[in-house]
């Protein structure tokens, strides 16, 4: 974890219309952010969480883009804006509250890596399986940028999500928020590798 840290602001991406952008446009000083890392190919943890993300929304009072905002960000640098956009769509849809504000992006490793680092999100190709390993975790960022929660796992309670919303504004010591009784982290990797995500 990195509670505290600070989001690079100028690191740069593709949205899902093929623009470049820097994340600096979605974390502007106004709302907090959501953040997930995922990939769009992903064969099982990435549509699981962001089902869970889906039902949590569904049950919100706010949409993305009223007092919060969604960005979704590949660790596949493979991946580009066709794909990204064909997700949001896909999202959107199931989503049922029309254009809201949660964007794709694509970015090349380097960048990717950046933003990882800051927020202390461990993952890793794995070449035998051609799969990354990574945990599924939402990061909640502060309007300036620094990161002030976490929430973990593939279930995702609305009272949990609207606090790690509503705490941004109440607290500024951007302590740890112990919401951890759904923590699952999902590996498709060596064991070797797995305990050295979970240092992290």
């Amino acid at each position: 974890e990195r509670l505290g840290g600070h989001v690079p602001l100028d690191a740069t991406f593709t949205d899902e219309a093929g623009e470049s952008v820097q994340l600096r446009d979605y974390i502007r000083g106004d709302v907090p952010v959501l953040l997930t890392m995922n990939y769009f190919g992903c064969p099982m943890l990435c549509g699981l969480q962001l089902n869970a993300l889906l039902d949590a929304l569904g049950e919100l009072d706010w949409a993305p883009g009223e007092n919060f905002r969604i960005v979704t960000i590949s660790i596949n640098p493979e991946e580009g804006p066709g794909l990204a956009r064909a997700k949001r769509e896909a999202y959107l849809e199931e989503l049922g509250r029309g254009e809201v504000d949660w964007t794709f992006l694509t970015g090349d490793e380097v960048e990717i890596q950046r933003v990882a680092d800051a927020v202390g999100f461990g993952f890793e190709y794995v070449e035998a399986q051609d799969e990354y390993a990574h945990p599924a975790v939402l990061t909640f960022v502060s309007p300036q940028g620094v990161v002030t929660r976490y929430l973990y796992g593939l279930l995702y309670e609305v009272r949990d999500v609207r606090l790690a919303l509503l705490d941004i504004k109440k607290n500024p010591c951007y302590m740890s928020f112990s919401l951890f009784r759904t923590s699952i982290t999902f590996f498709f990797k060596p064991t070797s590798i797995l305990k050295s995500l979970l240092s992290i």
